[in-house]
């Protein structure tokens, strides 16, 4: 027992360190390259649903809501293509402007 930690939980819990008052452990640890490789596709994933999401949210504020073939389009897109869209939303005055891969 300690005055950052009165009820010696440090002691039952491990080797700890306290930050503030607060107890941290001190061990790192450790995920399998096939865990990292997992992790760095979801946060792909994530990214690419954010994007989707938003760029259907600027097509329905801006042209009104998109149709449903539309929007199966735009979640199939690969992420240069999202990209490419989002950055003629800005200028484009119809939707096709926006999608029409001769732009």
């Amino acid at each position: 027992m300690t005055a950052d930690d009165p009820a010696g939980v440090s002691a039952t819990l491990g080797h700890r360190a306290t930050v503030g008052g607060v107890l941290v452990a001190e061990h790192m640890q450790y995920i399998t390259t096939a865990e990292r490789i997992g992790i760095q596709k979801g946060r792909k994933e994530c990214r690419q649903e954010g994007e989707v999401a938003m760029l259907l949210r600027l097509i329905a504020r801006k042209f009104g809501p998109p149709t449903e073939p539309v929007r199966e389009r735009i979640e199939r897109a690969d992420p240069e293509t999202l990209v490419e869209w989002s950055d003629r939303i800005l200028t484009a005055q119809t939707l096709a402007e926006v999608l029409d891969d001769a732009s």
